[in-house]
């Protein structure tokens, strides 16, 4: 007989990803309590492909984190990135950025989101 053994999450154990969709950003817990911030800026780099998040302190290019994600309005326009979904983050605690590779994303095919609760 051949068993094989139950993952509960693709992401646990310290993995970072962040989701790209239209409205806004989105990164899980573990990214976010990594950045130890409030306020984070964003660049890019075109040739590698590669969206940059930085901690940051509140100013005019910083964009206000609630919770988990932030509404961007227009950067990916702005940078003409046309990738959407889950994509692998890496994180650099010298500069605490997390670097966004654009060509690696995510299959979050077998991702176990658990039980759903009920809204009372």
């Amino acid at each position: 007989m051949v068993f094989e053994k139950y993952k509960p999450s693709a992401f646990k154990g310290g993995d970072y990803w962040v989701y790209l969709g239209n409205k806004d950003i989105t990164m899980n817990a573990e990214t976010r309590r990594r950045l130890k911030t409030e306020f984070i800026e964003i660049a890019y780099d075109k040739e590698f492909n590669v969206l940059k998040i930085s901690a940051s302190e509140e100013s005019e290019n910083s964009y206000k984190l609630t919770k988990f994600k932030f509404s961007h309005r227009g950067l990916l326009q702005f940078f003409n990135i046309e990738e959407r979904g889950y994509f692998k983050a890496e994180f650099n605690l010298e500069d605490r950025s997390i670097y966004v590779d654009l060509h690696t994303p995510v299959d979050r095919s077998n991702y176990n989101y658990g039980p759903r609760r009920k809204k009372e």
